[in-house]
């Protein structure tokens, strides 16, 4: 085994990592970090691949080795008192998830999506906690929108029928709502993220259920009755003009 060549490169990648480590702690060269960060992802999707590991797991590991740089980066920036020194690690962490992101995508046909659906969940609590780090509500908008795509990959794997998959996705849209009406506890730019999925979704499961005449009439009734009560709500009077299109078309489907 210590003749092999895949064992020899794993062992310099090591070595050439712990180099870099010693380097970044003993000279405090951020050049260092940089390049042990990223060194050390990639040992590890290296390494990952020499042996063989089923595909849910390699991306469970790598998608842990990217929450780690993030919660790493901001030990280290909070410990050094400057965003330089977790630039690296924040840098890698997101590197590595969409290493594995898009490993998943293109291995989907053959590894099925149930693999995809496990990754973009990973990389919604990615965002999530990217959000908390940062102290951004952009990362917010991006894991609700993201949230989406594996809740319809499991929606379909389970329930074959698009008008099923759309209610699925209706029942979503509520929680979002509702999830927005308890984040404005906190402050209503919290509650927008939410809003903004609930409304993509209102498009999507009207496009699902679309076939189906009662769903159909059924969704869009409820998406009225959310648009107006987020309009009074948030005194956004621009939303009535939506719940008016949405009654209407409601209306037409019903007859």
């Amino acid at each position: 085994c210590s003749h092999d060549p895949s064992f020899l490169s794993l062992a310099a990648m090591i070595t050439i990592v712990l180099f870099y480590v010693v380097t970044d702690i003993a000279f405090r060269w951020e050049l260092a970090r940089w390049a042990s960060a990223f060194a050390f992802a990639l040992t590890m999707i290296f390494g990952l691949n020499e042996i063989k590991i089923p595909a849910v797991l390699n991306g469970l590991i790598l998608m842990t080795l990217a929450l780690t740089y993030l919660i790493g980066g901001y030990a280290l920036k909070n410990f050094e008192k400057k965003l330089s020194a977790a630039l690296p690690l924040y840098l890698a962490s997101y590197g590595v998830a969409a290493f594995v992101t898009l490993q998943a995508i293109v291995s989907a046909p053959f590894n099925g999506s149930d693999n995809l659906a496990k990754v973009l969940i990973g990389d919604v609590i990615l965002l999530i906690v990217s959000a908390i780090v940062h102290r951004q509500y952009v990362w917010v908008y991006g894991a609700t929108t993201l949230f989406i795509v594996p809740a319809f990959i499991y929606a379909k794997l389970f329930l074959p029928d698009a008008v099923n998959q759309g209610i699925v996705l209706g029942g979503l849209m509520v929680i979002y709502v509702i999830a927005a009406f308890a984040g404005s506890v906190r402050t209503t730019r919290l509650s927008d993220p939410f809003l903004t999925a609930a409304a993509l979704i209102s498009i999507i499961t009207t496009t699902l259920t679309w076939k189906n005449p009662i769903s159909v009439t059924v969704m869009l009734s409820l998406i009225t009755i959310l648009y107006i009560t987020v309009a009074l709500w948030r005194k956004w009077s621009w939303l009535l003009l939506p719940a008016l299109g949405f009654l209407n078309l409601g209306i037409f489907t019903g007859m």
